[in-house]
């Protein structure tokens, strides 16, 4: 038998809020992203992969609290996370967030682009040169009512 599992607005409020908020779990520092070439890997769980183009720190807290985005809700990055210098050149394809515990496995990844691309993370300029200050544009978690 098929499972058709269907949540409410208010669920995916708090399963939404439940994600972002693993980013400030720990004592030490911040959360922080890693942005790196290509595609991302099959899971989180997956080593990374790619080449690492930067590293970026959330603020503490990461994320805004999830609105409703009529169906499922959405949370924001707050501020306008940066780096000053891009440790490695290439264009960005996707990122993975990690908390302030830093352990190996990632909370969520996600793909990244430019601008207005759509892309979970959008960046000021994904062709990234060595030593380029990188920003953070657009970030956000969207966690669907089905």
């Amino acid at each position: 038998m098929a499972a058709d599992m269907r949540i409410s607005n208010v669920v995916a409020a708090i399963m939404c809020n439940g994600i972002v908020d693993q980013i400030d779990n720990g004592t030490a520092g911040t959360g922080k992203c890693e942005i790196r070439t290509g595609a991302p890997p099959a899971t989180v769980e997956t080593a990374a992969s790619g080449t690492l183009l930067t590293s970026i720190n959330f603020q503490n807290p990461a994320f805004g609290a999830a609105a409703d985005q009529a169906p499922g809700s959405q949370a924001a990055v707050l501020g306008t996370p940066s780096n000053t210098s891009a440790t490695a050149a290439g264009t960005a394809g996707h990122y993975r967030t990690y908390d302030r515990v830093t352990t190996p496995v990632g909370v969520w990844q996600d793909t990244a682009g430019a601008a207005a691309s759509g892309e979970g993370m959008e960046l000021s300029n994904v062709n990234i040169a060595l030593g380029q200050a990188v920003s953070i544009t657009t970030m956000t978690v969207l966690q669907p009512e089905t």
